[in-house]
C-alpha cells in the first residue's frame, strides 16, 4: 500500500500514533510531503525517526528547505562556510525572520546536538526531492509539497524548485486530467472552512495539510483506497 501524510511540524506524537494505526509492512511506503520541521515541539525526533524507516519516504517543504539553510550558515561554526548565506549581509535578517515563523523550536533542538547529530539532521534535510511521480493500478499521480498555479505547473520549460516549495495551488481548477496531484503546505482549513483539520479531495486534488501543529489531527490517506487516517 501506498500512503501519504504531510506537514508534521514537529508533531512528533501524532507521528508515531500515524505510524501505529498504520502498522506498515515492509512492501508498504509513507509518503510525507513536506514540511517535518519547525513550530512543533520535538522536529528532531521526527527527522530521526523518519530517516530510520526504509519504507518511509519524505520530500522537502518551505520549512525544511529553509531549516537546513539556517542550520548550515548559523549552527555549524566555520563548517557553515559552505551556505550560500554565510556572511553575507543581511542573513541574520533571514536567521531572526525564520526563528519568528517557527524555527525557534528546531534550532533550539539543534543546538542541543553534537557535531555528528548535526551533521546526521543536516544530511537527511539536504537530501530530500522536490516531488515524486507514482503510477497505482493505471491511475497517475504527483506528489509535492506544494504546486505552482495551473499555467506554470503546465509549462516545464518556465517552472523553478521554489514552485514545488512555496506555491500557491489553484486548487479551483483541474490540472491534469489523468493525473492526481496531493499536496500539502496549505492547511484544508484555509482552502475550504468545511474540511479544517480534514483531508479535501476535489478536482482531481487531493490536499493533506489538516494543520496538525495548529491542534488539528495529521491526515494521511491511502492511494490504492482512498481511505482516511486521522492521528489525534
Amino acid at each position: 500500500m501506498h500512503y501519504v501524510a504531510s506537514d508534521i511540524h514537529g508533531c512528533f506524537d501524532k507521528l508515531m500514533k500515524l505510524l501505529d494505526m498504520l502498522k506498515l509492512k515492509d512492501d508498504d511506503t509513507l509518503f510525507v510531503l513536506g514540511d517535518l520541521t519547525d513550530r512543533g515541539p520535538e522536529n528532531v525526533k521526527v527527522i530521526t525517526t523518519l530517516a530510520a524507516r526504509k519504507n518511509v519516504v519524505a520530500l522537502k517543504g518551505n520549512h525544511d528547505y529553509t531549516a537546513a539553510l539556517m542550520l548550515q550558515t548559523f549552527g555549524m561554526g566555520e563548517r557553515g562556510n559552505g551556505s550560500p548565506l554565510y556572511g553575507k549581509p543581511g542573513a541574520e535578517e533571514v536567521f531572526e525572520a525564520w526563528l519568528a515563523d517557527g524555527g525557534d523550536a528546531t534550532w533550539k533542538e539543534f543546538e542541543a546536538l553534537n557535531l555528528p547529530e548535526k551533521e546526521v539532521v543536516l544530511r537527511y534535510l539536504k537530501s530530500l526531492p522536490l516531488f515524486t511521480e507514482l503510477e497505482i493500478s493505471g491511475q497517475a499521480y504527483h506528489l509535492s509539497h506544494t504546486v505552482p498555479p495551473r499555467a506554470l505547473m503546465l509549462d516545464p520549460k518556465h517552472r523553478a524548485a521554489g514552485d514545488f516549495l512555496f506555491g500557491h495551488p489553484d486548487y479551483d481548477k483541474v490540472y491534469y486530467d489523468d493525473r492526481i496531484l496531493v499536496t500539502g503546505h496549505t492547511p484544508t482549513g484555509l482552502i475550504a472552512p468545511a474540511f479544517a483539520g480534514r483531508i479535501l479531495r476535489k478536482n482531481n486534488h487531493i490536499a493533506i495539510d489538516c494543520g496538525a501543529v495548529f491542534g488539528n489531527p495529521l491526515g494521511c490517506i491511502c492511494l490504492e483506497t482512498g481511505e482516511e487516517y486521522y492521528a489525534e
